[in-house]
């Protein structure tokens, strides 16, 4: 699944705007999982019952796995909101 950033809560305070962000993964049911269960001729294997999604995508819903938070430091960043998803890019330099 794809990994995706929630805002949980942004703190303002003199010169130092935080967001604090939790891991989140989306998801919605794969349409073609329900109609080979509801096939009663079908006989091969299983496709997955879920499939990825996209934030806000029809039918999408998310988990928040015990997989992180992040605490980021947006005083001159992008103006964020509690629920805004977000996609986070890291560039590891040696």
């Amino acid at each position: 699944m794809r990994t995706t950033w929630r805002v949980q809560q942004v703190t303002a305070t003199p010169g130092v705007v935080l967001a604090e962000l939790r891991h989140v993964e989306w998801f919605k049911p794969n349409p073609e999982w329900q109609r080979l269960m509801d096939d009663e001729t079908y006989d091969g294997d299983d496709p997955d019952e879920f499939i990825d999604a996209d934030p806000g995508e029809d039918g999408a819903e998310f988990i928040e796995p015990d997989a992180g938070r992040l605490t980021l430091d947006v005083t001159e960043g992008p103006a964020l909101r509690p629920n805004d998803n977000v996609a986070i890019t890291i560039e590891v330099m040696s």
